[in-house]
């Protein structure tokens, strides 16, 4: 039997988000569950995600009669493949806390997705709202991308002081609050410094209208 020690701190580089998640791949299905998901990404589309114990030991008891087990243990978390791991043979993954004290479980293995409870429309509804509400600052910035991962629009910003190419998606025209989500998503994978990506974001805000369709 092989043993893998998951110490998430060794991964730096991490941004988190709050978000539920989700395994709907028939037959396997799980959540959604409350978690914070990672800028990186893996295979596409599928998220990273961080739980806190709470979360980790309902998955104890949510994963019982799947081929991949997740243990609760005092401080650490512990998944075990017993009919075969990524190798063919008894496998064992410890997943230690990191320095927030989320454990990530099947962080790049289980295929994991954000959990849309609403859509792109009411996103760029709530971010207008957001904007008019509150002054626009960093902190509120940083509420925009819980709000794109209820619609299912996960943010990357894997290296967020790269090129910068958000330009490309600054609004020409006024817009519907779906495209207008969808664009802020777009952005926010642009890599521009806060700072910029603040401005980028407020420009579409203010060229969002409620009563145009989506275009």
């Amino acid at each position: 039997m092989s043993v893998q020690i998951h110490d998430d701190d060794a991964q730096g580089g991490h941004s988190w988000t709050p978000a539920r998640v989700t395994i709907d791949e028939d037959p396997n299905q799980l959540g959604p569950y409350d978690a914070e998901i990672s800028y990186h990404r893996w295979m596409g589309d599928l998220v990273i995600p961080r739980f806190t114990d709470d979360v980790v030991q309902q998955l104890a008891k949510d994963t019982t009669d799947w081929e991949a087990r997740v243990f609760w243990h005092d401080g650490y978390a512990e998944v075990r493949f017993e009919d075969g791991g990524p190798n063919g043979e008894p496998w064992t993954e410890l997943c230690l806390p990191d320095a927030d004290d989320r454990f990530q479980i099947g962080g790049r293995s289980w295929v994991w997705q954000a959990h849309a409870t609403t859509d792109a429309a009411e996103a760029g509804r709530r971010i207008h709202t957001l904007f008019q509400q509150q002054p626009p600052t960093l902190k509120t910035l940083a509420q925009v991308p819980p709000i794109l991962a209820a619609a299912g629009l996960v943010v990357g910003r894997p290296h967020p002081h790269g090129e910068d190419r958000t330009h490309l998606h600054r609004p020409d025209r006024i817009l519907a609050p779906e495209t207008a989500a969808r664009r802020i998503h777009k952005i926010h994978h642009g890599r521009a410094a806060d700072q910029d990506l603040l401005d980028r974001v407020i420009e579409v805000v203010d060229h969002t209208a409620f009563d145009l369709n989506a275009d």
